[in-house]
């Protein structure tokens, strides 16, 4: 039992397909293809990628872990777009390549991320494996891991990965985490980048937020950056590519009045170290206001 969708664009020459069936009511097997029959030069020829997951009851592994999913993905002349990755990654869409929860459903937005993560490109070619592994029995927290390669030279490796959890249930949570990954390692510009990102969690109705942030260059301009929540606010980061990073922070309070929030960061460049961090508390009644501050950098 299931459904799917099929999209045809004859002026692009674009064919793109969902499938999302149940096998005997055990196994949910998702498969999503994309294929283009005219090149981005305008020249006749093809340009594939297929992704194919299997969820199924979980199977015990050991120390509470499981196994709920495998998957993988192929492409012929496709390559990866790494700064529309990371564009998916800062707005939450990787798992429209990742497990997708209703492919049918959510198909045009799934097959046009997946245009953007992976254009076509003569003559590479990409692979990769994916697990999706729980803890706990019900599961309680999800791991959706994915590594993907693109070769030949230069040869290109990227990792993503979805954190989610609630507890005591993923139905009713008291505690909730998200956590995106998203790490890439190009041989070519020899480079190493990792983003993390914790967004939409909560510990009782206290929100919880922060971003990750790690490059290594080895190559003619050797650098190292590393940072839990940002920077302190007199460093320079002209020329380092960094994006704006959310502060590690805790907001108590179930709304904007009152509330206190604690926020902070720690980081490791090749010559500095720094930290920082700071709460502040803010009330409002009856036309008057409260707000005190105390931090340090």
């Amino acid at each position: 039992a299931g459904g799917g969708y099929i999209s045809f664009d004859a002026d692009k020459g674009q064919y793109a397909g969902v499938l999302d069936v149940s096998i005997i009511e055990i196994i949910q097997v998702k498969i999503i293809a994309v294929l283009d029959t005219i090149m981005p030069d305008g020249s006749h020829g093809f340009s594939f990628l297929l992704i194919i997951t299997f969820d199924f009851p979980p199977i015990q592994l050991s120390f509470g872990f499981t196994l709920n999913g495998v998957g993988g993905l192929g492409g012929v002349n496709r390559t990866m777009n790494l700064d529309a990755l990371r564009t998916g990654f800062r707005a939450h869409t990787l798992n429209s390549i990742m497990f997708p929860p209703d492919p049918v459903k959510n198909a045009p937005q799934i097959i046009s991320n997946i245009r953007n993560f992976f254009p076509p490109a003569q003559g590479r070619y990409l692979f990769g494996p994916m697990l999706e592994i729980g803890w706990g029995t019900p599961t309680l927290i999800t791991l959706s891991v994915g590594v993907i390669l693109e070769v030949p030279d230069p040869i290109r490796l990227a990792l993503l990965g979805l954190i989610a959890s609630g507890l005591p249930t993923l139905d009713v949570p008291l505690i909730e985490l998200h956590i995106d990954v998203l790490g890439t390692l190009d041989f070519g510009t020899k480079t190493l980048e990792i983003d993390g990102s914790l967004y939409d969690s909560h510990v009782l109705i206290y929100s919880l937020a922060g971003d990750l942030f790690f490059r290594l260059n080895w190559g003619d301009n050797p650098a190292f950056i590393f940072s839990l929540g940002g920077f302190h606010p007199h460093f320079n980061t002209a020329g380092l590519n960094i994006p704006p990073l959310q502060r590690m922070s805790v907001s108590i309070g179930d709304g904007d009045n009152p509330r206190i929030s604690s926020n902070s960061y720690f980081a490791i460049t090749s010559n500095t170290l720094q930290f920082g961090a700071n709460v502040e508390a803010y009330a409002s009644a009856a036309g008057f206001s409260v707000h005190g501050y105390l931090g340090f950098d």
